[in-house]
């Protein structure tokens, strides 16, 4: 059990979100094997067989049938323990957990407390689908699977939810902001164009044409919007300078003679001048002759002035520097 992976299900705390619950907890019972202990099939040979709870065992039971009746429960109890592992409290203090209940019993009584088909649970169904929003490019699968989900729900409610309603309900949380909203107005027009073809169309088009469509659509615009982000957003290439850094917080600082540390500067103003630790790194140990000027008082280095104090360094290209280095 301890190596079972369960966080992806969520806690089961309401009827809203028990169907999301139940799909997660039905795919972990049957990938481990205890879907027959839960619901199965009467067929003898198909894949999860129903399972059903042995005759209690007694003094005149013979061995293997002791046996057989402990390892039944074994199965069943481990069967149990996923089930009621993302439960809430609130949830399992209404359940029924006696020793002798059954993961079956347990999963019908669930299924009777959180598997409403009346009108209420259809209001609220409709309610969650008029506020769902896609909040980002990110949130895409999430969104889409909040419609399909409700669709299932409708299904077994025996409640018509047409293809029309739920393409509505999916340009309808597209947001507004950004480009977005000239999405939108395109997927309105595409849905009105469908409607009018379907109006004059001999022949119907199959069934969710225009749902794969917008989903195919809607996808695509998110993955575009994905590689602009990584472009716009994409980490400086190798460290900088503690003045051309200023303005890019995801740039690290070049660590060098005077700033080992790697700290960005105080003084926003000299970043137009970032190429002055490049010539003191190039003037190696004359650097702290410049320093020395800095430091008394001097408030314009050029490059002709440095080439005097330095006739063996290289010809630089410098601005002037206008405003006095703070080492």
């Amino acid at each position: 059990m301890s190596t079972i992976k369960l966080d992806h299900v969520p806690l089961l705390e309401s009827a809203m979100n028990f169907p999301e619950w139940k799909r997660f907890t039905t795919q972990i019972l049957q990938a481990e094997g205890y879907w027959s202990h839960i619901e199965g099939t009467d067929g003898a040979y198909d894949i999860f067989p129903k399972s059903l709870e042995p005759a209690t065992c007694t003094a005149t039971s013979k061995p293997e049938e002791r046996a057989a009746f402990k390892e039944w429960w074994n199965i069943d109890m481990k069967a149990r323990a996923i089930v009621l592992r993302h439960i809430s409290p609130i949830t399992h203090s209404h359940l029924d957990t006696a020793v002798r209940k059954t993961a079956c019993s347990i999963w019908e009584n669930l299924h009777t407390l959180y598997e409403r088909t009346d009108i209420l649970s259809q209001f609220d169904l409709w309610d969650r689908l008029s506020n769902a929003q896609l909040r980002d490019y990110q949130d895409l699968d999430h969104y889409l699977s909040e419609f399909k989900d409700a669709r299932l729900r409708f299904i077994a409610m025996s409640v018509t939810y047409t293809e029309f309603e739920m393409v509505h309900h999916i340009i309808c949380g597209i947001p507004d902001s950004g480009t977005w909203g000239h999405f939108r107005q395109l997927m309105t027009q595409t849905l009105q164009d469908h409607v009018e073809r379907e109006r004059r169309a001999t022949t119907k088009c199959e069934l969710d044409t225009l749902l794969n469509q917008i989903t195919m659509r809607l996808t695509i615009e998110c993955q575009c919007l994905e590689s602009e982000n990584r472009s716009h957003f994409q980490p400086h290439q190798g460290p900088d300078s503690e003045y051309t850094s200023f303005s890019r917080d995801d740039s690290p600082i070049r660590k060098y003679t005077y700033d080992p540390k790697g700290v960005q500067s105080s003084k926003p103003e000299l970043a137009a001048f970032a190429d002055v630790q490049e010539f003191l790194e190039a003037l190696g140990d004359d650097a702290r002759a410049v320093m020395r000027i800095y430091r008394g008082g001097a408030d314009d280095l050029t490059n002709s002035s440095c080439h005097n104090c330095f006739p063996n360094s290289r010809p630089l290209t410098m601005r002037p520097l206008t405003a006095r280095l703070i080492i």
